[in-house]
């Protein structure tokens, strides 16, 4: 049997919440991609309590 790292365990685990986070949030990354691309300035609001939050390309 291997026997893993704490580090390798957590790049795993860190892997797979990115992965996560990427299915379940695809089209509104995709939205703000877009919206970054054409016009230089994403708002981004969550929904869920958080501060909103400015991004500019730089």
């Amino acid at each position: 049997m291997f026997h893993y790292t704490r580090p390798q365990i957590l790049l795993h685990w860190a892997v797979v919440v990115l992965l996560l986070i990427q299915y379940l949030f695809n089209e509104a990354m995709g939205q703000s991609w877009r919206a970054w691309a054409r016009d230089g300035v994403v708002q981004v609001s969550t929904g869920h309590g958080f501060t909103s939050l400015l991004a500019r390309r730089s």
